[in-house]
């Protein structure tokens, strides 16, 4: 759900097709879920079943754990900042102007689609 969360705030400021990664442990074995919102057509891509597992009471595992976080520390942050640069201006524009951003979240949600609840639930 965090996930979820985190690329549907990447949207709301203006970022999309850009992936983001969790950690799941379960005692020393850890995972990397991922999510990614793909612009096109608005669906969240959930990854979290078939991730490889890393065992870091080893020290192979402990070191690939390590590595990767390097990769996303250096390579993918570097991308996320490319893309925020592209939609930098436009955030400041609409933030100026008193446009939301907030839309993400789930307040605004329930208060966006609190009547359509209420409507569907009289039909029942």
């Amino acid at each position: 759900m965090y996930l979820t969360a985190s690329v549907k705030f990447l949207q709301a400021i203006g970022v999309t097709d850009f992936a983001v990664y969790g950690v799941q442990t379960d005692g020393p074995v850890v995972v990397l879920p991922a999510a990614i919102l793909r612009g096109e057509d608005n669906s969240v891509w959930l990854f979290e079943r078939l991730v490889e597992k890393l065992d870091i009471s080893t020290p192979v595992g402990a070191w690939h754990y390590a590595t990767i976080l390097c990769r996303l520390a250096q390579n993918h942050a570097k991308k996320l900042e490319e893309k925020f640069e592209k939609v930098r201006d436009n955030l400041v524009r609409s933030l100026h102007k008193g446009d939301e951003v907030e839309s993400w979240t789930l307040q605004r949600q329930r208060e966006k689609l609190g009547h359509k609840v209420k409507q569907s639930r009289g039909r029942q």
